[in-house]
């Protein structure tokens, strides 16, 4: 009779413990990594957290890719995608729509009506419509480094390097309008650039880059409007690299190392805010003046990651740690709140920090979500890609 009498504190002691999460939980005061988090909710609460339905599943093969169109007529959008086979278009419904044979190995990225698909070896970009035909190419004698796509039908082209007579370094952007004709260029001298992005309306173009000066370097970043006119500057200290950018309703934004710089557009109040690891990537809320800003953990990019919410003023209204290495984090946004995938499975978030659903998806590899927040495409990495209609 001792036996049971020995394990009964140890019984008594689990169920405090479990009593004490439950009420630091419902105060806000402690957070676990959300993995940890959502299985004790899960186990604790007496309501399970919903979970998306699944609609459908398609095995894609491995050099293939898959554009998900909507009955409004915009494609999910696809920030990249190496692909060497084919392009398969489905529909909300699981119906396939159309598909077409990629020309050789490619970049392939989706925004709005439209989809493209760039050699970089090659210079060379190809512009389809909605309905999976060609709609335009174009070839440069330079190399190409990336595109970037406008919700407005053009796209941003970085070339280069090449070297000038004299040794000097260039390269240069090019905007294409929807046509395949070059607008205009922006060339940079004896510089590097990062990367590039335009704003959800499609009037400004952010460009961030490195210029070489003797043995110093001096990091930049340009606010472009429509007519390649510059609209805005910024420069920081030579240990600090712009290789994170992202445009808002009202500013536009950089990611130093730990720090991160907001710059209106015109007439606003700008501010800086610190992290304590570095910063990884930055998401423009949908609808609304705030930012998502992801970071690693202090002391290690293979500790965790935090996912911060920022207002518009810059004050920190949430936070978010996840067992998930920042580079590793998938992250999305919609009218709805914020999407976040990691090795354990895909969280949906509130723009107030609560867990609205939770989805298991353990072979998780990419996520796309559609503007409204009403589906979300999970791309496995055992080739299963799944449409998952949300949670009301």
């Amino acid at each position: 009779m001792e036996e049971p009498r020995r394990k009964r504190p140890l019984l008594w002691g689990g169920c405090f413990l479990f009593l004490v999460l439950m009420v630091y939980f419902a105060a806000g005061e402690f957070r676990l990594p959300k993995p940890v988090e959502v299985r004790l909710l899960q186990a604790l609460s007496p309501a399970q957290i919903p979970s998306p339905r699944l609609i459908y599943e398609y095995r894609l093969g491995a050099e293939d890719v898959l554009l998900l169109h909507w009955d409004q007529g915009e494609f999910s959008p696809l920030e990249g995608w190496e692909a060497t086979g084919q392009a398969l278009a489905f529909n909300a419904k699981g119906q396939e729509l159309w598909r077409r044979e990629l020309p050789g190995p490619v970049r392939v990225k989706a925004l709005s009506a439209s989809w493209m698909a760039a050699d970089l070896l090659a210079g060379e970009v190809f512009s389809y419509r909605a309905d999976g035909k060609l709609a335009w190419r174009q070839q440069w004698t330079w190399p190409l480094q990336d595109f970037f796509l406008s919700p407005t039908g053009e796209v941003a082209v970085t070339l280069g390097p090449l070297w000038e007579e004299g040794l000097n370094h260039l390269e240069k952007l090019v905007l294409v309008n929807g046509e395949g004709q070059a607008v205009w260029e922006h060339p940079c001298r004896n510089a590097s650039i990062l990367t590039a992005a335009f704003d959800e309306k499609g009037e400004y173009l952010a460009l961030t880059g490195l210029t070489f000066s003797g043995p110093d370097m001096v990091n930049w970043a340009l606010l472009l409007d429509r007519e390649g006119e510059i609209r805005g500057d910024f420069t920081s200290p030579r240990e600090e690299f712009f290789h994170t950018t992202a445009l808002g309703e009202e500013s536009w934004f950089l990611a130093g190392e730990k720090t991160l710089y907001s710059l209106p557009y015109s007439g606003g109040r700008s501010y800086r805010h610190s992290f304590a690891g570095d910063l990884q990537r930055l998401l423009p809320a949908k609808g609304r003046d705030g930012l998502l800003a992801l970071s690693w953990v202090e002391g290690g990019k293979e500790a965790g990651s935090i996912l911060s919410y920022l207002n518009s003023a810059g004050e920190l209204v949430w936070q978010e740690s996840f067992c998930t290495p920042a580079d590793q984090l998938e992250l999305g946004v919609s009218q709805r709140g914020v999407l976040v995938g990691d090795n354990q499975g895909i969280y949906g978030l509130s723009y107030a920090g609560e867990v609205d659903w939770h989805y298991s998806s353990p072979q998780l590899s990419r996520l796309f979500v559609d503007p409204w927040g009403k589906y979300l495409l999970v791309a496995g990495e055992d080739g299963v890609w799944s449409l998952l209609e949300l949670p009301e």
